[in-house]
């Protein structure tokens, strides 16, 4: 037999908006007893099957964690619908230990539509797309993130279309871009204007592979080589520092 467990903060299968909001230390688990239902967990901060809003808000140290488990999708958020997310902060969400399927470890997204704009995406873990997992999404974008210092995978693309990802920095992941085609050249066509540490798409398409110059944390310092070298200015997409 099997179960389910999902949305450890919150829980919805219509519309949902999320504005300057903090969910923190949120957990998943499944059955403790090996006679019990096996269970599939999902979404310990936030599981939303409708549209999903999220901007201005903090998901920090959820877990998916513990039990007998089949698949556990989604440490900080999972999403299955049109899933809009800006100036947020995902950090040390993980799905691990469950002797099962673990993806995404701040975010798994099954989606028609994402746009991800202005996260800072970091000390997460999934096993597959430690930070972000994007599955079969059809169209949107990652701009203006910072994806950095994730356990495996910076970003995971399975099987994702037309999703285009610009103007960000990916650096300190094991793999910084996962489950991306390349063209005849080995250039991963829809990405734009990134600092990528693997060197993906360096010297191609306004990318680069220099050290970003963290300072204060995460913000670039002013002599970073990221500073002015983008496809956009911040004003013009409504960021300020």
């Amino acid at each position: 037999t099997q179960d389910y467990a999902y949305g450890g903060g919150i829980a919805g299968n219509a519309s949902v908006t999320v504005r300057d909001c903090a969910f923190i230390g949120n957990t998943v688990s499944g059955s403790s007893s090996s006679s019990a239902a096996k269970t599939h967990a999902y979404g310990a901060g936030m599981y939303v099957t409708g549209a999903l809003s999220v901007n201005g808000t903090t998901v920090r140290g959820n877990r998916i964690s513990g039990g007998i488990i089949i698949d556990a999708y989604g440490g900080g958020l999972y999403a299955r619908g049109p899933l809009s997310l800006r100036d947020t902060v995902l950090m040390d969400n993980t799905v691990s230990d469950n002797g099962s399927i673990e993806r995404g470890g701040a975010l798994y997204a099954f989606s028609n539509n994402v746009n991800l704009v202005n996260l800072l995406v970091v000390f997460n873990a999934g096993t597959l797309g430690d930070g972000l997992y994007l599955n079969r999404c059809t169209g949107g974008n990652v701009i203006n993130c910072l994806v950095t210092c994730n356990d495996g995978e910076g970003i995971r693309n399975d099987l994702s279309t037309g999703l285009v990802v610009s103007n960000s920095v990916l650096w300190e992941n094991g793999n910084d871009l996962a489950g991306f085609a390349t063209n005849a050249v080995g250039a991963i066509t829809n990405v734009w204007y990134c600092d990528i540490e693997d060197g993906d798409n360096a010297g191609v398409q306004g990318c680069l592979s220099l050290d970003p110059q963290f300072e204060r944390g995460f913000y670039l310092s002013t002599s970073s080589p990221c500073v002015n070298v983008g496809g956009a200015t911040a004003a013009s997409l409504g960021l300020s520092n």
